[in-house]
């Protein structure tokens, strides 16, 4: 106990002897500590995304329908009413061609008001309206089995209930990790619409899916809650969000056909594998630029850390000793300088889990910050390992 204390007060005071320096040094750390931890954490983005992208297209290619009218046309359908009834006859025939397919449509927000106190502190506040919008994923289904996201919910279970949803029902939702302190299972609550939502579970933290339609991009669901999209009326959004597993696109011409003969708009579609490989692309060029902007400012921390160490170790080099000297063991001395390390180490870790919380990176950072502190503690061990006492002694005196 004597022993820690001491190693605490001379740490203190070799601190407060050079602390503009140390401080430097400790800004510098810290700054690379983070810039590694958000790379682990983009890289563990990268690689679940590549995963999910795999799992989506292993069953066939996968297209999405593109809209290829104006807003002038779409404005003018969605205007007459006989021609919004069309449109959902248009789109139940969609919804029952027998190709494998999945709806997610996430580009509807929903108003909440001042009552639900959750969403004010989690969704988007509009201060003019005095309401908070929240993006919903309204989705079809299979959803849950698409995407293989999970949490405390039976996804048959789940199916079942969004498969029985209608029109005019308590709408279920499957609410993000965010929302866990503020309901249970079986609470309702309302939108702006009217539309009622009982909550059938919730999600585990971190999921994620991996949208299509919109360059492969990772959609985190934390702050946002998944209903059927049959609590959605039918409308062009959710025409554009459906897509189809298939190796055979002649089911996708006649339903192109089928708009054109309805005298609906014109429509296309796209293939998945083209984006999917642009999003690959663009994310390991992010990380990449990371990791080399990561990489510079490590190098920089390193070197000013060890220069500050040789300092440091110079201007005691006396003092070290005449410890020595007096029975104090090299152990001791190299301990006043791995404190200082540890010190600087357990700084940038726990600003590591301040700005990115208890995860698999920021326990990957700290073993790499370990390492790197190694490697910073390498120079003193071998300057008191190697030069005798005597010799310096001699070099400090003259």
């Amino acid at each position: 106990m004597n022993a820690a204390m001491m190693q605490l007060k001379f740490l203190i005071e070799d601190i407060r002897g050079s602390l503009p320096q140390f401080l430097f040094g400790l800004v510098q750390i810290v700054v690379a500590m983070l810039l590694l931890c958000y790379i682990f954490q983009q890289a563990t983005v990268f690689s679940d995304t590549m995963a999910k992208l795999r799992e989506l297209s292993g069953g066939g290619e996968i297209y999405h329908i593109r809209m290829l009218a104006e807003d002038s046309q779409i404005s003018a359908v969605l205007d007459d009413e006989s021609r919004r009834g069309e449109l959902g006859e248009f789109m139940a025939y969609v919804d029952s061609y027998p190709v494998r397919k999945f709806i997610v449509n996430d580009s509807v927000s929903i108003g909440f008001s001042q009552a639900h106190k959750p969403f004010d502190r989690i969704g988007d506040r509009d201060d003019e309206s005095g309401m908070t919008f929240i993006t919903p994923v309204f989705a079809s289904p299979n959803f849950f089995e698409v995407f293989r996201v999970s949490g405390d919910f039976d996804s048959k279970r789940v199916r079942e209930i969004f498969e029985s949803c209608a029109a005019g029902d308590d709408a279920p939702a499957v609410l993000g990790a965010d929302f866990r302190p503020y309901y249970k299972a079986g609470d309702i609550f309302e939108d702006d619409r009217g539309t009622r939502y009982r909550v059938a579970g919730f999600l585990d933290k971190g999921s994620f899916f991996v949208a299509p339609y919109e360059s492969a991009k990772a959609h985190y669901l934390d702050g946002t809650f998944i209903a059927p999209i049959a609590s959605l009326e039918p409308n062009f959004t959710t025409l554009i969000s459906t897509c189809f597993v298939t190796d055979d696109t002649s089911a996708l011409d006649e339903i192109v056909s089928r708009s054109k003969e309805m005298g609906l708009l014109p429509l296309g579609y796209d293939s998945f594998s083209y984006q999917a490989e642009n999003s690959r692309r663009r994310m390991l060029n992010e990380i990449m630029t990371m990791a080399t902007v990561m990489g510079l400012v490590f190098l920089f921390a390193l070197i000013g850390m060890v220069t500050y160490f040789i300092r440091f170790i110079q201007s005691r080099l006396r003092e070290f000793s005449v410890l020595m000297l007096c029975g104090a063991r090299e152990g001791e001395i190299i301990g006043r300088i791995a404190m200082q390390i540890s010190a600087i180490l357990l700084v940038s870790i726990i600003a590591a889990l301040a700005v990115f919380g208890l995860s698999a990176s920021v326990l990957y950072t700290a073993l790499v910050g370990g390492a790197y502190s190694a490697c910073v503690l390498a120079y003193p061990v071998l300057v008191f390992k190697r030069t005798p006492i005597v010799r310096i002694l001699r070099s400090n005196s003259r």
